[in-house]
């Protein structure tokens, strides 16, 4: 395989992990693009509300830290990607972690076009307000917490699954069938 091909697998799952990180914003998924919406005014004539939208965006994602969470579980992924990759030379980490960190308004550009098909104006507003109250404040700076004890509770009731699971597989035939 050669570094590229290396490279180009690896980044998806890092990409992930790192996005997996960005868990104190709303959900991403789920509907198409929508067209940019516009407001029509008494006298007839359409005003975009682009700019609105975007502005709110932008503060909710610079209130929630969206790209530091981003850039954060890239960096934390690394350390693994190394260790499943040896073949990749250290010198491409150390610069795929700067350009990530010097692209990161690129990420929010993305971001961006993200929100602006999940929400409407109406509701960007009230996710601002949240994150702007004492509640949302907390949540943003609780969530790194909530999420690796999160992870560890994920991995312990994985592990307790898998090991339940495995006694199972590995009784006898005869014992499988009795309650």
């Amino acid at each position: 395989m050669s570094l590229t091909q290396a490279a180009n697998r690896i980044w998806l799952p890092l990409l992930g992990a790192a996005i997996g990180a960005f868990t104190a914003a709303p959900s991403l998924s789920g509907q198409a693009p929508a067209s940019v919406a516009t407001r029509t005014s008494t006298a007839g004539a359409q005003t975009s509300v682009a700019a609105d939208k975007v502005s709110l965006i932008r503060r909710i994602l610079e209130r929630t830290k969206a790209a530091d969470r981003v850039l954060t579980g890239i960096e934390e992924a690394i350390p693994a990607q190394r260790a499943a990759n040896p073949q990749i030379p250290k010198e491409f980490w150390n610069k795929l972690l700067a350009r990530a960190r010097g692209d990161a308004a690129h990420l929010v550009d993305m971001l961006v076009r993200v929100y602006e098909t999940q929400f409407t104006v109406a509701e960007l507003e009230q996710l601002a307000a949240f994150y702007d109250s004492p509640v949302g404040r907390h949540l943003i700076e609780a969530q790194p917490i909530i999420l690796a004890q999160t992870m560890q509770a994920g991995q312990l009731w994985g592990a307790r699954l898998s090991a339940a699971v495995m006694q199972e597989v590995r009784r006898p035939d005869d014992q499988r069938s009795q309650p």
